[in-house]
């Protein structure tokens, strides 16, 4: 299949109710190390949505929902509302309160070393919505490969 017919292999779950306890143990809790998704809070425990950066922090993939639910999100289920690509603007990420740490404690694609390299950033500033087949090809078979085992074992419609 080519990277076109992937990602509208993807898309099809878009629209789709899904168990998100299945969906967060699988991007987030079982996958191989170092390529788990995070998972981003809003307020308090809300659960906004999965996000999983390049290993050379240029691009970000979002999956977002169309209402937040806890983290984790026990027996809880949501529509996915996107799923989002960015290549990312450092020069346009807030960089206040950046931690003090050692880089070489963190793995490439690690999101604390993320946050270390630029602090607190503001989640409008991402940088520009690409389309998902510009993504670098192993990464993009990396993001096919999690997201369509996860969602094929979460979706509920």
């Amino acid at each position: 299949m080519t990277k076109k017919q992937l990602v509208q292999d993807l898309q099809t779950y878009i629209g789709k109710l899904m168990d998100c306890e299945t969906l967060f143990f699988n991007l987030c809790q079982n996958a191989d190390p170092g390529k788990s998704w995070k998972y981003d809070l809003e307020e308090s425990d809300l659960l906004s949505f999965f996000s999983r950066y390049s290993d050379d922090m240029v691009y970000k993939v979002i999956i977002e929902f169309e209402n937040h639910i806890n983290a984790p999100p026990f027996g809880e289920k949501e529509v996915l509302r996107s799923i989002l690509v960015f290549k990312l603007n450092p020069a346009m990420l807030v960089n206040e309160h950046k931690p003090r740490y050692d880089l070489q404690d963190y793995a490439n694609g690690d999101p604390a070393r993320f946050h270390i390299l630029y602090g607190d950033y503001n989640y409008d500033c991402f940088g520009d919505v690409i389309d998902p087949e510009q993504l670098p090809d192993l990464f993009f078979q990396e993001i096919y490969t999690s997201l369509g085992k996860a969602f094929e074992k979460a979706v509920l419609d």
